[in-house]
């Protein structure tokens, strides 16, 4: 049984220099370190080839931000983002 998977997602403008991971975790299986161990395998693989692995992640997701902090991430800076069509109206 699959319970954990991560992958990266396309970074289209930089897919030669970072990567980062996407992890999803079935609900009855997660805080098991399942995330944390799938995770750290990632990484280790990213470095391994000469990638610069980064995180993301919205600003509510406190399982995120603690599992990124586990895996030896730093808050580096928050980030603005605007959904939608901006208009001049």
């Amino acid at each position: 049984l699959l319970v954990c998977a991560t992958g990266a997602p396309d970074i289209p403008f930089m897919e030669d220099i970072i990567t980062e991971p996407g992890i999803d975790t079935l609900p009855e299986y997660r805080r098991k370190d399942y995330a944390f161990a799938a995770c750290a395998k990632f990484l280790e693989n990213a470095l391994s080839h000469g990638y610069v692995p980064i995180w993301n992640c919205r600003n509510d997701n406190a399982a995120s931000y603690r599992l990124a902090e586990k895996l030896g991430y730093a808050f580096l800076c928050g980030l603005f983002t605007v959904e939608g069509v901006i208009s001049n109206d």
